[in-house]
This record gives structure tokens, sequence and C-alpha cells, in this order.
């Protein structure tokens, strides 16, 4: 963890600035993005038991996780961010999927386009 903010979940849990969590609910966390995606599928209110590396110990911790605010003073997270406001975008807003089509009978010279491309068959 680079950073542990006052009154979040991992500040309640007693995780630190350093520790390294390598595991959570027994399941092997290898990188930030696992243990993203591990937070990602749990509900608010989950309890999670946690092994941390700390100053070279492994230690166990219990954590309770906590629905992430969903509007945040940017200087809460970042101190460059004060003064501004961190909230979801509305959904008319949010980015769509888009998909490209791909087929043989694409022009080999033009960057693929939906008009350059007919769908593959």
């Amino acid at each position: 963890m680079t950073q542990v903010y006052a009154g979040s979940a991992a500040a309640a849990a007693g995780i630190r600035p350093g520790d390294v969590i390598t595991a959570a609910a027994g399941q092997r966390i290898a990188d930030p993005l696992a243990l993203h995606n591990f937070e990602g599928l749990q509900q608010p209110g989950a309890k999670v038991a946690l092994q941390v590396l700390r100053d070279g110990r492994t230690l166990k911790l219990d954590a309770t996780l906590r629905e992430q605010p969903r509007n945040v003073d940017g200087g809460a997270v970042d101190p460059r961010l004060t003064g501004a406001r961190l909230t979801e975008l509305p959904g008319s807003t949010t980015p769509r999927p888009c998909v490209a089509y791909w087929s043989r009978r694409c022009r080999p010279a033009a960057a693929p386009r939906r008009t350059d491309c007919a769908p593959a068959t």
C-alpha cells in the first residue's frame, strides 16, 4: 500500500503504508490489479481475512469492506487536487463500448473503420 486514507476500511483493518497484501480470503494477491479485481467482486460489508507482509513478517488482519464514496474532496486523495470534487460521471456521459469489425474484405492499407469493413461471416 502506498497510501492509507484516514477513516478508510484499510485504516480500520490496521493496514499501513508499505504493507503488501499477499492474500485476501485465502486467494493469492499477486499485484495491485488482482487486489482491485478482488475488491470489485465483493459486496460492501463483506468481512475479509487478509494476509499482509510488513517489515519482512507476515501478519493476518481482518477487514470489513465498505462502499467507495461517490463524491470525494480531491484534497483527501492528493494535495494537488485540493479544491476539486471527484464524483461519478452521470450515465449519459459514461463511455460506451465500441466494436470494430474486421474481415478479409477490409482494405489492407486503410485503418479499420466500420465503413471500410464488412462484418466477418
